[in-house]
């Protein structure tokens, strides 16, 4: 369960999407390594921007891509797409809650479970 995320993965990921690319390597150089979750921190703020600055397909493709992966992920990159993205988007009312719109049907169904336990009462 508490397998790490796939680095290759990671990296293609990010590479994949030129906005991306240099948080990487910025978070590679000050960190001398990939620590996926906290990197994920800087993917979830820069989505916000993206949305805000109306990017919005950028952030659309970035969900695209997430959702297609998803599927066949190993469990520790799945968890990394499930807490580090999906459950630390903004939620409803918030600045970027658009982005859980954005989201495929299986990211979708996990961010209405994340973001609407606390306030539904379970």
């Amino acid at each position: 369960m508490n397998k790490q995320a796939d680095p290759a993965w990671v990296r293609g990921l990010m590479m994949d999407f030129p906005d991306l690319e240099p948080l990487y390597e910025a978070h590679v150089k000050e960190f001398g390594k990939l620590l996926p979750h906290l990197l994920f921190g800087d993917v979830v703020r820069w989505a916000v921007a993206a949305s805000e600055a109306g990017n919005i397909e950028t952030v659309r493709s970035f969900a695209n891509r997430l959702e297609h992966d998803y599927p066949d992920l190993d469990s520790g990159s799945r968890n990394l797409i499930e807490v580090s993205f999906v459950e630390d988007l903004p939620s409803l009312g918030q600045v970027g809650a658009e982005i859980g719109q954005l989201l495929g049907p299986a990211l979708r169904d996990e961010y209405v479970r994340t973001h609407h336990r606390a306030g539904m009462g379970g």
